[in-house]
């Protein structure tokens, strides 16, 4: 304090305002710079966890649901040859539906998958054939009009449903064990995930018993599958020598509407890297490529669907997948793609083609 602050203590006053505004300045610019700083690294950081790994080998693939191109109103059979003949895809994922195959208690009908296996052996594709209850594309189980939907686990006219089950398992499994485009069987969809879908609680001990039961009767890998963002994929790991996890990135439910996931593609990879002490591989089975929406799609008009996901979207999940590295990615949504380019926009549809030019 010096001899003017003594005399004029409006002086002082003044100095010590500008003083504390000088010092909240300098405080200011100092957090914004380390803020900065630290988003800038951050950013490098995530850059560097999200970019596509060196050295890595990924095969593609599609998942195809005959039941869901008809859902769509598409014909099917030109649906699936599009896939092998005009996207070049050589890896499929298929699921044998149990009200398809048995639509009569006892009664089986081939027909349509012995076509379209017969179809990917003559271009030298392999399959991954799903088989059981829990199966992809809603309502997620799909069991036959004759089995008692009320009640899973009691007899009713003489039929117990984890019975039925294993017989129609034991069925699919044997006529195809000797066919030359199976590559795996997959087990169940997702057994564990009791939030989605419209069937009974998950059964552990029935699912063992069909992997036991399809080991008896072949020696080629089983695959099971997880979600991958709402499981920690270790207790489902043990089950198979393959594990399969779906990836989304935009979700819908009821309490919070649309919802992204703010995931790092790196996630997936060093989830995968921990699950490999129990499993030998892990592979994506969906890869989200097709709006989620609250009711069947074809209730909904086609330029709402493109506001939740349109082409940019798609690239970006699309290079998304390949950054976490992982080997085998099965796209998910062909039916849609077909389906939207019947109304008009091919362009999902041509960039597929794209991923399996590459």
């Amino acid at each position: 304090m010096d001899f003017l602050e003594v005399l004029f203590p409006q002086i002082r006053q003044r100095r010590e305002r500008e003083w504390r505004r000088r010092f909240v300045i300098g405080v200011t610019f100092t957090l914004l710079g380390l803020t900065i700083g630290l988003a800038g690294a951050g950013a490098v950081m995530y850059q560097a966890r999200n970019r596509i790994p060196d050295g890595i080998e990924q095969a593609w693939g599609v998942t195809f649901s005959k039941k869901y191109a008809e859902e769509l109103g598409l014909p099917w059979r030109a649906a699936y040859v599009a896939v092998l003949d005009d996207l070049g895809a050589r890896k499929l994922r298929i699921p044998a539906y149990w009200n398809e195959i048995e639509p009569a208690r006892g009664v089986y009908d081939f027909t349509a998958l012995d076509w379209m296996l017969a179809e990917a052996q003559r271009r030298e594709a392999s399959v991954t054939l799903a088989v059981g209850r829990r199966l992809p594309r809603w309502p997620e189980c799909h069991d036959p009009m004759w089995l008692d939907n009320a009640d899973q686990r009691r007899l009713d006219t003489q039929i117990n449903a984890d019975e039925a089950l294993l017989d129609y398992v034991r069925i699919v499994v044997a006529r195809y064990r000797q066919h030359p485009v199976i590559e795996r069987w997959q087990i169940e969809n997702e057994p564990f995930l009791s939030t989605f879908g419209l069937c009974p609680p998950p059964d552990p001990q029935l699912l063992q018993k069909e992997i036991g039961l399809v080991r008896s009767l072949d020696a080629r890998p089983i695959m099971v599958t997880d979600s991958g963002e709402l499981s920690s994929w270790i207790a489902l790991a043990r089950y198979g020598d393959v594990l399969g996890v779906s990836l989304y990135r935009i979700v819908w439910n009821r309490w919070f509407g649309y919802f992204y996931w703010p995931l790092p593609s790196s996630y997936y990879r060093k989830k995968a890297e921990l699950t490999r002490f129990h499993v030998k591989d892990v592979i994506i089975t969906e890869v989200q490529l097709e709006p989620w929406a609250d009711r069947p799609i074809r209730e909904i008009p086609l330029a709402e669907q493109l506001r939740h996901f349109d082409e940019k979207h798609f690239r970006d999940t699309i290079l998304y997948a390949k950054k976490t590295g992982l080997p085998e990615v099965y796209l998910w949504g062909i039916e849609w793609w077909w389906w939207a380019r019947e109304q008009g926009h091919p362009e999902f549809w041509n960039i597929a083609r794209e991923v399996f030019i590459e």
